[in-house]
């Protein structure tokens, strides 16, 4: 009897928390994406990871068991690339949006595409601006 007393609690204490991590990703605030001019953070529980446009290769399409989200490679040069071979090996990718917030995956991979496109061409054109007064 004493058994299935420890066993009850246990249960109700894992759906307790399963519940509490449920509430808290109905919450807007908890998930988002922010483009920027120098990158993009990705927040997913309240946990933000902020990636500059300059380490990543492209952005795609990615699908992982049926769930479609937006997936990115560092580039080869980059540190960040080397921290995530293990999940390139087992992905495809280096890292992942964990939704498209509303938007298709093939729209959204375009649009994180172009800003990363402007980030470096802007870069470009501020590193090798020529003095009008030459």
């Amino acid at each position: 009897m004493k058994d299935n007393v420890v066993m009850g609690a246990l249960c109700v204490v894992f759906f307790g928390l399963g519940i509490v991590v449920f509430t808290c990703q109905l919450c807007t605030k908890g998930d988002y994406l922010r483009l920027d001019y120098d990158g993009f953070t990705v927040c997913s529980l309240y946990r933000k990871q902020h990636v500059h446009w300059s380490i990543v290769e492209g952005f795609f399409p990615y699908v992982a068991y049926r769930h479609k989200m937006v997936g990115w490679r560092y580039r080869p040069d980059s540190a960040a690339r080397a921290a995530m071979s293990r999940s390139r090996s087992l992905t495809g990718v280096d890292g992942a949006t964990p939704c498209t917030y509303g938007i298709q995956p093939e729209q959204l991979a375009a649009l994180m595409n172009e800003l990363r496109v402007s980030y470096q061409l802007s870069k470009y054109y501020s590193e090798n601006a020529v003095d009008g007064n030459s």
